[in-house]
Formats: C-alpha cells, structure tokens, sequence
C-alpha cells in the first residue's frame, strides 16, 4: 500500500476539511470532509489539475452571462487570495463558520485545513465590539474603534463610519459615506481613474466568498484589507485596515524573488555553457598537444626513414646478388609504409604539406568505385551518393583520397559477421551497407572551441550501419593510435589522419554515432574562391609555377642512381641530422656532384664563405627546413644576398608552405624521405630555368 493511500485513509478518518497542493499549485489530495464541507467542488477537483483549472470549473457552474466575459478575472484573484491568505482567518459558508489555516510543507507545497468552529466569541475583536455594545450598540461608539469601521443595515447602505474609516478612504469633506452602500462609494472614489473596471469586479468577485477578509484596491495603487461579520438583523459590520505598504513589500519580494530565479536560471545555464567551453578547450588542448608530440615524433622518424632509406640505396648500388637486393627491396618497401605512416601523424598534427586545389567530389569518389569496392568487399553494399552538381571543394586530393579509403575501411570493420536485418539501410544479404553521400551545407558562428569560419562548405559523408560507439569512444575517436580493433587489426589513424586533413583545409570532422546505431562521420570541406569554381581539378602541380610560387612535390619511384660524371654542379647540402647529411652526402656524390656538406644554418654560413674566398662555385643549395640555430628559409634569403638567384631546394617531413613562399620559380620543395633520383630530377631542373635566365 503506498504513502499515498495511506495518507488519503487518515485524512478521511477526519471531521476538518483538508486539501493538499504541490509546489506547482496543483491539487495533490483532498478528504471525504472536504467534499461534505463544500459539496460545490465534487466533481470539480481532479489530481494533478492546476488550481486555476478547479477554479474555472467552479465560476463557470456559478457565474451569470453577464460575469462570464470576466472570469479570466476572477481565477487570477481567487489564485491571489489562495497565495495571500497566509495567517489564519474565519468566515462562514453554508451557515457553518470554518476556520481557515493554510501551511506550507517544505518538499511538498501547501496544505489547506478547513475547521468547523462554533460562533466567533470573544476572542474575535470585531465580535468583542459587538458583544460591548450589544444588539442595540450605539452608532457613535465605533469611532473608540482603532481600525476603519463601516456599519450596513441589512440592505447593504452605509448608516455610519467612524473617522478612521474616513482617513483610510481619503473622502473629502463635501463626501459622505452614509446613505450609500459599500460599491457606490468605491465607485465614486475611481470615477475617472484607470482601472476603474478592474476595482469593481474585484469587489463584486468578494460576494462570492461570504465572511471571508478580502482586499479593495483604491487610485494610486492603495489597498485596504476588509473584514465583515453579519449581525443576527442581516447587518453587518466591518473592519478595514490599509494594507498599501504590505502589498507594495510583498510585490517588491515576489519581484526580488523572481529576479532571484531569472539569476539563478541565467546562473545555471552560464555554468553550463562555461563547463561546455572548458570540456571543448581541454578536449582541443588535448588534441593540440597530441598533435605537437605526433609531429615531433613524426619529423625525427623522417630522419631516420630518409637515413635508412639512402643507406639502401647505396647498398643496393654495391650488391649484385639477387637474393640481397631482394632483402633490400623488403627494407625499402618497409621504409615507404613507415614514411606513409608518418604523413598520417602529420596529418593529425596538422603539419603535413598540403597542395589544396578546387576539386570535383563527385568525380573523384566515383573514380574510387572500384578501389572502394575492393577494399569494403562483396558482403558490403556500397553506395555512392555524391552529386555533380556540388560545388568544387578546396581541398588537396591525394589526401582526401586517403581520407575516404580510410573511412571506408573503418566503416566496413564496424560491420558484425552479420548485419541485424532491422537495420533501415541494410542490404539485402544482410551484411549491412556503406554510403558516401555529398551535400551543402552553410556554417554560423559558433562559439565551440577551434570551430571553423562561418560559411559555406561541401559535406562528404561516410555512413554505415554498423557496430555504433559509445560516447566515451566517439569523444576518443580522433587520437592517433586510438583504436577498438583488435591488436594489430589497425594503426588508429584514420581518423586523426581525416581529422587534420579537414582542420589543415580550413574545415572539420564530426562524428554521430551511438551503440547499434551506426556510425556517420561527416567531413566539412571550405568551397572553393569563385575564381576557381570553373577550373578543372588537377592532381599535379603545373610545371611552370608563376612568380613567387613554390610547388610541393611529391617523390616518385625511381631506379639506382645513375653514376655518371657528367654533372659538374657544385651542391651545398645543409641538414642538422648529422646520419642525414651523411647519407645526402653520400647519395649526391654517387650522382656525381661536387658536395659541401654543412651541418647546421651557421655552418653553412661559413661554408659558403670559405667557397666565395677559394673562388669556388655554389650552383645550388639544399637544405632542411627546421633548423635548431638558423632555419632553412632563412638561411637561403641570406645566402641570396650575395648571390641573387640562387636555386634552393627545400627537403623536409615538414614544410609549411607560407615559410618557403616568395622564393620564385627557383625553388623546390622535397618531402622527406625521398630518393636520390627526386633530388637529381629537381636539380636538374632548377639548373635548365637557371640556365635559361630563371624562365
């Protein structure tokens, strides 16, 4: 049995009236004498209705036509009356006098307890000057009276006053009171005012409750509390009491109050937001320094990949054997997925070299048909829903290749051995489906941290419906190595690896996902300048770059060095990995040309002077990028000072592309590690423009 009934049980066990409200005013429980007590009310209050709606219920079985227009009116005070009637009062319905108590009960809301009483008696302070006077109390003795006081005889008119009632009232002189009944007078006292209506329906609603205090209201936003009591002749006699300042303290603390509220509510959802902002930066500063240490990592392993990779090729140079060169052809092949491995760190850290371009993403994913097929395999119904139509995305497309094969994959590792058929975009044989589908979408301002610009962007969108994450993994989803496969089933990032990608274009990566839902991860790509919206995608960079261009390239395969003597140019080759100069070293002499080897910017300042002095010929430079002491740009814009013109070829696992711009078209930039017949291919043709006036 609950508390509940219990509780309902006890009360009906009662002779009091008693009914309970929540904090919401809405009718939580009544008893038995309730209803006997007010009988009016059965069948008009009902659990969990709002008192207002009890109450509207009650005046539309009780008002005439002419009060109906009103009774908006009436509920709003009778709701006034239910707050305001605080301290206990007394008054009479149905010939039974009830005393009214109304409680407040912390947790629950308010509990209102009706008790039957015998006749006022001497405790009543209006009774007391009653029974002082009796039945035939002289007129004249209400003026000992401290309150305002007004006698009615039985049809309702005024027959005396006393000189505190007069003061409450403001009568003027030329004014009296007597002759007229109560409504007449307040009526004279609000003609021409504002609110003249409000004043009277208030006072004609009070009829309503007989015996029971109520309030009048006067111009200039005045109150007076009155409280009547009917003699055995049907006159009455009555008690008022100017109540202006308690109800202006009482507005003043339900405005405090709501005030307070609208604080607190303000408060609230300012904490919230601010818990939400500091999540987002200590999720961006987490990603960030993630990022700063992959990239770290990142640059040093190029080091040793290009190391390893340059001692192969001089290996391979000296080894005829077949089975060797085989060994070293394993070695190679391990360094080129290590160095594919190290883009995608960079990637995430937000440091690989990007070529972004105006690109077609509808031709570009349909080109992928058949390599998507492929990897996502015959169980897994690829879709493909990219229109033409969209506008051209900026982006650089080798990357975005490897974006969407990498999602693809992962989608197709979050699909069960067999896909649960309630699945809405299952396939047939139920082993789930992929889709890739592109729209437009338009970007606001956002205040998230690390958000991008405002504007207009192409959507690419893998979505499968597979396995789901749970929050805590979607939140993870884009740290490098993270990954729920099973060991050695993947490296962990794909992910971060589309994520720096988008963030490197200018755009961004989401993910929706939740366990048995399927997973879309939505890749928001900036549209390209309208300059370019009608140029074709190229995937190379053009040959002849403008002025102030510096083209990234990218190392293509190639055979052993060829060890001819032809080439007499003089190279100074600068890196700050001492193995690495070596190994460049090594590689550029086998080619054939004449190397200075400087490890460092300072060194190489000094080098270049010791050759100025011995009359000795500096054709070309080649340096690394990041330098501890002198970086490589910088040192190339000093070497330039002397000798203007000077080809430079940049080589570096980092190159950001604003640090090596506006050395014109004698310029290339190497991504490490690369092999010996890229360096020969750029030198070879920075000394043909070189030879040709830098054309």
């Amino acid at each position: 049995m609950s508390v509940i009934t219990v509780l309902s049980e006890m009360l009906d066990t009662l002779d009091i009236a008693v009914c309970v409200f929540d904090d919401a005013d809405r009718a939580a429980l009544w008893n038995r004498s309730f209803l006997r007590i007010f009988p009016e009310h059965d069948g008009h209050v009902c659990t969990g209705e709002p008192y207002s709606a009890n109450l509207r219920r009650f005046y539309l079985a009780r008002l005439s036509e002419a009060d109906l227009p009103h009774i908006d009116r009436y509920i709003a005070d009778g709701i006034a009356r239910h707050h305001a009637q605080s301290a206990p009062f007394e008054f009479s319905h149905r010939g039974m006098w009830l005393r009214v108590a109304s409680l407040p009960v912390p947790g629950i809301g308010r509990v209102r307890i009706w008790a039957p009483m015998p006749e006022p008696g001497e405790t009543d302070r209006l009774a007391r000057a009653m029974g002082a006077f009796g039945e035939a109390m002289p007129l004249g003795a209400i003026h000992d009276i401290a309150d305002g006081l007004m006698v009615c005889d039985p049809a309702g008119r005024i027959l005396s006053v006393n000189q505190n009632f007069i003061s409450i009232y403001r009568l003027p002189p030329h004014v009296s009171a007597v002759g007229q009944s109560f409504a007449q007078l307040l009526q004279g006292l609000w003609t021409g005012q504002p609110g003249q209506a409000y004043a009277c329906l208030a006072l004609e609603d009070s009829r309503h409750f007989s015996g029971a205090p109520f309030e009048v209201t006067l111009p200039k936003d005045r109150w007076v509390r009155v409280s009547e009591r009917r003699r055995p002749d049907a006159s009455a006699i009555s008690t008022h009491v100017d109540i202006t300042e308690l109800r202006r303290l009482q507005r003043a603390t339900m405005a405090a109050r709501q005030d307070a509220e609208t604080l607190a509510v303000s408060l609230r959802e300012q904490i919230a937001e601010r818990e939400r902002a500091e999540q987002a930066l200590r999720q961006a500063l987490r990603v960030e320094a993630v990022g700063q240490l992959t990239g770290g990592v990142a640059h040093d392993f190029n080091n040793l990949l290009s190391v390893m990779m340059g001692n192969v090729e001089l290996l391979a140079d000296q080894i005829t054997d077949p089975e060797l060169l085989q060994g070293l052809g394993v070695i190679r092949n391990a360094a080129e997925r290590g160095a594919a491995l190290m883009r995608q760190l960079q990637a995430f850290a937000r440091r690989q070299p990007l070529v972004p371009r105006a690109v077609p993403l509808g031709d570009l994913v349909n080109e992928m048909r058949p390599l998507l097929a492929s990897a996502c395999g015959q169980r897994i119904d690829l879709r493909i829903e990219v229109p033409q139509t969209l506008p051209l995305a900026q982006v650089d497309p080798t990357q975005l290749e490897l974006v969407v094969l990498n999602l693809a994959i992962n989608a197709r590792d979050a699909m069960p051995p067999e896909q649960d058929a309630s699945y809405e975009d299952a396939s047939p044989d139920g082993a789930g489906s992929i889709t890739i589908r592109g729209d437009v979408v338009e970007l606001g301002t956002s205040a998230e941290a690390d958000a991008p610009a405002p504007g207009r962007y192409v959507r690419l969108s893998v979505i499968d419906t597979g396995l789901g994450m749970t929050e805590e993994v979607r939140i993870r989803a884009f740290e490098p190595f993270f990954t729920t496969k099973p060991q050695g089933a993947g490296s962990g990032l794909g992910l971060s690896q589309a994520f720096g990608m988008a963030r490197q274009s200018g755009g961004t990566v989401t993910i929706e996902s939740m366990p048995g839902q399927g997973t879309s991860v939505h890749v928001l790509l900036p549209c390209a300048p309208e300059a370019a919206a009608g140029m074709a995608p190229s995937r190379d960079p053009a040959p002849d770059m403008a002025a102030g261009e510096t083209p990234i390239t990218t190392p293509d395969p190639a055979p052993k060095p060829n060890k001819t003597k032809a080439h007499a140019t003089s190279v100074l080759l600068v890196d700050d990995d001492a193995a690495v100069l070596e190994t460049f070293a090594e590689l550029l002499e086998l080619l054939g040309y004449r190397v200075t080897p400087a490890l460092g910017g300072k060194q190489a300042l000094a080098a270049a002077e010791s050759l100025a002095a011995e009359n000795r010929a500096m054709d070309i430079l080649i340096t690394d990028v990041i330098m501890p002491d002198l970086r490589g740009p910088d040192l190339a814009r000093r070497m330039r000072e002397t000798r203007p013109g000077l080809p430079v070829i940049f080589i570096s696992g980092f190159a950001d592309p604003e640090l090596v711009t506006g050395f014109g078209p004698l310029c290339r930039v190497l991504r490490k590690p690369c092999r010996s017949n890229d360096i020969k291919v750029a030198i070879a043709a920075l000394t043909a423009s070189d030879s040709r006036g830098g054309s």
